[in-house]
């Protein structure tokens, strides 16, 4: 599964729900299970508190053998709902990286498809 899947449209509660889906969709054919995907799709509505910079949201899924990466954006700088929201994010998802480009602010999350038990 090397499928790459791009959501654009306007922000708001119809975005928001195909998202979920596109991720739960994803999430299902990587191999998560449920609880992961519903980390992931808490993680999305988290990141969506932010507010956007333009007038449609760009969500980008893609697959790699081990991962599942995530783009959302593009979002407001800096501040502190963006801080506050990596904070979250950070809890949920494997990695989280906030790239600025500009005034927008994209949002990359990781999630491994093999995840290492706790130690101990």
């Amino acid at each position: 599964m090397n499928t790459t899947i791009e959501l654009e449209s306007s922000p708001g509660p119809a975005f928001d729900a195909v998202g979920r889906l596109v991720l739960g969709g994803m999430g299902a054919r990587a191999g998560l299970g449920i609880d992961r995907i519903t980390d992931l799709q808490r993680a999305l509505d988290a990141t969506l508190h932010q507010l956007p910079t333009r007038s449609t949201l760009v969500l980008t899924v893609r697959p790699t053998s081990d991962d599942l990466h995530i783009r959302l954006g593009p979002f407001e700088g800096t501040g502190a709902r963006s801080r506050h929201v990596e904070r979250v994010v950070s809890a949920l998802v494997d990695e989280i990286v906030t790239q600025e480009s500009g005034r927008d602010v994209w949002i990359d999350m990781r999630v491994s498809r093999h995840r290492l038990a706790p130690a101990g």
